[in-house]
């Protein structure tokens, strides 16, 4: 995910309603940070989004170089002083009788006039010699300004960005090495099983199954093929559901964790499967077709297994596609990756929007669920969720928990709840009871440094299932896994995919089926909510 999205996401989901930035003029007491403003207004009027497309057709223009150079620089610092006066308000908020607080319309209150005039100051002198710090793990590299007419400073920020790659390669490599006593995973130099190995192995193609009730475009290009409109049918007797292959192309020198994408600071318009996580295919079939040919691949694998992810918010076709692949790849999951795509608008802005369509899309969910158990040839089917998806997949799930609690326990081995953005409330008594009647393996992920999810508790005013602290849901039955020590990046939000020690953690989940008592790396807490466990933060 982008930096600046980072940085938006906080503040953009409460003010999605309103779609557009409060009026602080007229309220001398509240406050809305100028650069949220400056962002926002440039966004929601597709200047950048502009830019990249006139570079696209006119790649070779200096002007427009020069153009998105600086209006990147000027995003920069932006997004900067948004960080800052962000990690301000987190530390501010959590202190004991905290004397400021944001509103659901995403204006902050300044309940003392000292607190303001500590949140002016902050943004002050924050730029200097063309070096932008965020914190004490950012520059200006991180966002992309380098090269040879870069600003000052830019050739340390290349340094460090390599220097981060190379820490990651070592650890991809102690990862092999673990492998062959049972306590790591496969990196791409040993995950010849998962994917079609293509042009002289400088990538592999992934077929990732997906099913999907987005509405179609009419565009012609895979990444566009389904939009955030919800396929709607004049038939309400006619399935929404629609299916295929996305052929999905991960580059040979890919890093666990990471999406490898264009870099327009680099002049990268294009994907290039040689450098890139391209989704380079979408072939839509029917029903019949794609449980044919799923049932084709699973059957030629060693082991006749499958997952199912259903990703979260703010998150387009494509970018579940190429997500669902990551995940495959880098799991070396030696089965049918599938991917079931909900109508989510794929904008900041449209939180409430996206809450709606994954109340909407459950009983498609839930009866795609039952296709796969029925229908599927697996012998043992994973599920993982992610974020708002959550919501979708653990009700559906209960729902089938009930009714049909033999076939759910034999086909739904693992079920994987990452980052759940639901009421810890409504979860804790209303879907996990349900979900327990099955006798499937549960494994919850929270942390207490998942700034989407302090958001959107903000929003709701009530804790989410995947909050951690005095908040972490500890349940019978469920394991919980307290993610917060790892290295999670700015926001914290998608460590389940970006983390190496949790993609390590869910690895020994899904390959090797071990408790999360028998996992070596995790570290056992008690109290009186009962046991829990603990990722170690020692892995960038």
């Amino acid at each position: 995910m982008e930096l600046i999205t980072i940085a938006l996401e906080l503040v953009v989901i409460t003010i999605s309603e309103n779609k557009e930035v409060p009026d602080v003029d007229s309220a001398p007491n509240n406050f809305v940070s100028d650069s949220v403003r400056w962002i926002y207004t440039w966004l929601e009027r597709g200047e950048y989004v502009g830019l990249i497309t006139k570079l696209e057709e006119e790649p070779d223009s200096p002007n427009l170089r020069e153009e998105l150079r600086l209006a990147m620089i000027k995003r920069a610092e932006a997004v900067t002083r948004f960080t800052q006066e962000l990690e301000w308000w987190i530390k501010e908020s959590k202190k004991p009788n905290p004397k400021i607080r944001m509103t659901q319309s995403g204006v902050l209150i300044f309940e003392d006039t000292n607190i303001k005039a500590q949140r002016d100051n902050i943004s002050k002198d924050i730029i200097s010699k063309g070096n932008i710090q965020i914190g004490s793990n950012y520059n200006l590299g991180d966002f992309g300004i380098v090269g040879s007419d870069g600003p000052e400073g830019s050739n340390k920020s290349r340094s460090i960005i390599k220097m981060q790659g190379n820490r990651i390669e070592d650890q991809q490599r102690e990862s092999v090495d673990s492998l062959t006593t049972g306590n790591g995973l496969k990196t791409n130099s040993k995950s010849k099983n998962i994917g079609e190995q293509s042009n002289a192995k400088k990538f592999t193609t992934i077929d990732v199954f997906y099913a999907t009730d987005r509405k179609k475009t009419g565009h012609s290009k895979p990444t566009k093929k389904y939009g955030g409109e919800r396929n709607n049918l004049a038939d309400s007797n006619q399935e929404p559901l629609q299916y295929g292959i996305c052929k999905v192309s991960i580059p040979s020198n890919h890093e666990v964790g990471k999406i490898e994408a264009p870099k327009w600071w680099k002049f990268e318009f294009t994907s290039n499967p040689e450098k890139h996580i391209v989704l380079k295919k979408v072939q839509e079939s029917s029903k019949d077709t794609f449980f044919h040919e799923m049932n084709v691949a699973i059957q030629s694998r060693k082991k006749e297994e499958a997952f199912v992810f259903v990703h979260g918010y703010n998150v387009t076709f494509a970018e579940a596609a190429k997500r669902t692949a990551q995940i495959a790849f880098d799991l070396n999951f030696n089965g049918a990756p599938i991917m079931y795509s909900w109508p989510s608008n794929g904008l900041m802005a449209s939180y409430t929007m996206d809450e709606a369509n994954i109340e909407w899309t459950q009983p498609h969910l839930q009866n795609f669920l039952n296709d796969i158990m029925h229908k599927s040839t697996a012998k043992t089917i994973h599920l993982i969720a992610h974020s708002m998806g959550n919501r979708a997949l653990t009700r559906a799930f209960a729902d089938l928990s009930n009714n049909h609690k033999k076939v759910v326990s034999k086909k739904f081995k693992k079920v994987i709840l990452t980052a759940p953005d639901i009421d810890a409330d409504v979860f804790k008594n209303q879907i996990a009871p349900a979900m327990l009647k099955s006798k499937s393996h549960i494994t919850l992920y929270a942390s207490s440094n998942d700034l989407a999810l302090i958001a959107s508790k903000k929003v709701h005013g009530y804790p989410r299932a995947g909050d951690s602290g005095e908040k972490l849901l500890v349940l019978k039955g469920i394991e919980t896994i307290d993610a917060s020590d790892v290295n999670t990046g700015l926001l914290g939000h998608s460590y389940f995919a970006e983390s190496l020690d949790i993609i390590t953690d869910i690895f020994k989940i899904i390959h090797e089926g071990v408790q999360a008592s028998e996992r070596k790396d995790l570290t056992i807490k008690s109290d009186d909510r009962g046991d829990y466990w603990i990722v170690p933060g020692k892995t960038v």
